[in-house]
């Protein structure tokens, strides 16, 4: 007999939790489509930064009635078993010659013909990309670049990547179940439980990363100012979320997946996030929108919205997914923020 899940409690919320101001507007009243957490969840839009925000929202005490078993970051992913352990294999060799042009341009191997494959290989982003699992540029280590966090660090398999690319890693996981997949997979150090009492030094890391993890902070603000404090004066907090102003946001409305009922507490918009980490003591700042999710997005949202709820993160892919992604991509080209992730790359400096 499965046992019946709590409907979480929640309390009304003053002002935003990005900018501060009491104003704003209602949006929508939705269920929880995916894993069916009892309960109805409203959310509003900042009349002054444009943030999205759960209000009424879920009180701390009751956040870890929202993440069932069921949730992702329980369960060990099957792709882990194809990584290298190492870079001695021959796919190995590829990945880091490809990776150590990327970063410094004068890589040298024992092979002439692999230095010029890597060379040519690192010119392209979606090479590299993939050279990295799948991460992003900014999550490559510099030569003088030793320890990363990765908050939220969920079943593992990001912090077995980034140790794997060469930075010291250690997760921090707000789950205790979360925590012990992530061990077993990853190998690294995991701390569970919130920023503020994990027990990090003052600029500690030379990166601190949080995947799809800042719209589920319920003090985002207070998160920030603690990264700040964390990451070394020449270091970077990379951030990526989704996007309450992507295409299938808009066009699939309440259904959008980017909303995810009760556990999306916070989307600010891309030029929120921006000054809201002003504030909060990062000075470079660069923000963009990414459009890689576009097709499994909309084809999830197209789900939900013809009644199908439940059975995981997933759907069959059409051909019109994967028009409206090469449509968003270039509309991401071209310079509007649409995108259906947002990637924040902060730096002290």
């Amino acid at each position: 007999m499965v046992a019946e899940i709590a409907t979480p409690r929640s309390r009304p919320s003053a002002k935003c939790p990005v900018c501060e101001r009491e104003e704003s507007f209602p949006k929508f009243t939705i269920p929880d489509f995916l894993h069916g957490v009892p309960g109805a969840y409203t959310y509003v839009g900042c009349c002054s930064c444009g943030t999205v925000y759960q209000n009424p929202r879920v009180i701390e005490e009751d956040l870890a009635l929202c993440y069932p078993q069921t949730y992702f970051t329980h369960s060990i992913p099957d792709e882990v078993e194809n990584l290298p352990r190492s870079s001695s294999s021959w796919r190995g060799r590829i990945r880091s010659a490809i990776l150590a042009r990327a970063h410094t341009g004068d890589f040298k191997s024992a092979s002439i013909t692999l230095d010029v494959i890597a060379g040519l290989f690192a010119l392209f982003p979606s090479v590299r990309r993939r050279a990295r699992f799948g991460l992003i540029d900014a999550l490559g280590r510099g030569e003088d670049e030793r320890r990363c966090l990765d908050i939220g660090c969920g079943n593992g398999t990001t912090l077995r990547y980034l140790t794997w690319l060469g930075w010291n890693s250690v997760g921090l996981e707000f789950d205790e179940s979360a925590a012990g997949t992530s061990r077993r997979v990853s190998g690294c150090e995991v701390r569970v439980g919130t920023l503020d009492v994990a027990g990090f030094r003052d600029g500690e890391f030379d990166m601190i990363h949080m995947n799809h993890v800042m719209e589920h902070l319920p003090d985002l603000r207070k998160t920030l100012e603690l990264c700040s404090r964390l990451v070394s004066p020449a270091g970077r907090l990379v951030l990526k979320y989704p996007n309450p102003k992507s295409l299938v946001a808009r066009v699939r409305g309440e259904f959008a997946v980017t909303w995810d009922p009760p556990r999306h507490l916070v989307l600010p918009p891309r030029e929120a996030i921006v000054g809201l980490l002003r504030q909060v003591g990062f000075g470079r700042i660069h923000a963009t929108t990414t459009s890689q999710c576009a097709a499994i997005y909309r084809a999830v949202s197209r789900r939900y919205q013809r009644g199908f709820w439940g059975g995981g993160f997933g759907g069959k892919v059409n051909i019109a997914d994967r028009l409206t992604k090469v449509f968003e991509s270039l509309c991401v080209l071209c310079g509007c923020s649409v995108g259906e992730e947002i990637v924040v790359v902060a730096y002290k400096q």
